[in-house]
């Protein structure tokens, strides 16, 4: 079960506050999660630049306590796929809020069929992307609001205090361009990753920062 990550009150030890400041195996084997024809990013394509290893700030500690039972324990981190399967996660919720009408409420993502979709994505158009994000995660197909039937007017509730951020549902999602270029560094900051350029830069680092993290166990996609 998730914790809830939001909160209103002010922390002056907060990631935001500080980030203002500075700028079963075998289950798992079953599923078969992978796309048939996958492969890992192959050398010099997709490659992402790596800042070196920085501490934390004074009074910022290097571990946190996971928003979400599928995140790591460091910021902007996800669990890989075997490891969240293993636990017996099989759908990955979410909070999303309409455009139109301002309702809120909760959806959820089949997390083994939406991987093998956006991982299917990645691998068919990766050299064609050139290390830039696509239309379609820039500017994202939002679905249809369950409140007042509106087409495409239901986006992801991004939560105030960043740490909170749920970048496994809105990878699957395909809605992490819905993110501000303050949410993108935040991310790209805490993964080490060069963080300036343009936002589709930024956008398909992110998209291809998470995919890896879902591999980390190591296993070739085939």
């Amino acid at each position: 079960m998730e914790r809830n990550p939001e909160s209103n009150g002010a922390d002056p030890n907060s990631d935001d506050q500080i980030e203002d400041n500075e700028d079963d195996d075998s289950l798992a084997l079953s599923l078969s999660p992978f796309p048939r024809h996958a492969a890992a990013v192959p050398p010099g394509r997709g490659r992402m630049r790596r800042n070196p290893t920085t501490t934390p700030p004074p009074g910022k500690p290097a571990t946190i306590t996971p928003p979400y039972s599928w995140a790591g324990n460091l910021r902007a981190n996800v669990r890989s796929l075997e490891y969240i399967l293993s636990l017996g996660i099989f759908s990955i919720t979410g909070e999303v809020c309409c455009k139109r009408c301002g309702g809120t409420y909760r959806m959820e993502f089949d997390l083994v069929e939406k991987f093998r979709e956006v991982a299917a994505f990645i691998d068919d158009n990766l050299e064609e992307m050139n290390c830039r994000a696509p239309r379609s995660w820039m500017s994202p197909a939002l679905l249809n609001c369950q409140i007042c039937n509106h087409m495409n007017s239901v986006r992801p509730v991004i939560p105030q205090k960043k740490q909170g951020i749920n970048w496994l549902f809105m990878f699957l999602g395909q809605t992490v361009g819905c993110c501000t270029l303050r949410h993108l560094k935040y991310f790209l900051k805490h993964n080490k990753i060069h963080r300036t350029g343009a936002k589709d830069r930024l956008v398909f680092s992110a998209y291809l920062e998470i995919y890896q993290q879902l591999r980390a166990d190591g296993r070739t996609l085939i």
